[in-house]
């Protein structure tokens, strides 16, 4: 499983206004991270993460580009995920 999120980090523009201390009042890209995930099945309610790696980009670079940014090194740390029911309270939620 491959994903892919952005983060932001919040602008203080209002500081050249002369607010102080600026609020943000805007938020700028600060980059892309791509995380490949590979698992076992285990049984049909568990999953192990046996492998992951993940790459990072800056602002300016395509995060769809699986050989672009900077790669980070392979973690073979197994990771144990368990099937958790969903509640009506979780689905229901306003």
């Amino acid at each position: 499983m491959t994903l892919i999120w952005a983060g932001y980090n919040p602008t203080a523009d209002a500081a050249i206004h002369g607010i102080v201390p600026a609020p943000p009042v805007d938020i700028l890209l600060n980059g892309h991270v791509r995380a490949t995930y590979l698992f076992s099945v285990t049984d049909a309610n568990t999953l192990t993460r046996i492998q992951s790696r993940s790459r990072t980009y800056d602002p300016t670079q395509d995060p769809t580009d699986p050989t672009g940014g900077n790669l980070h090194k392979l973690n073979t740390n197994e990771v144990v995920y368990k099937r958790v029911l969903a509640s009506d309270a979780d689905l229901l939620a306003p």
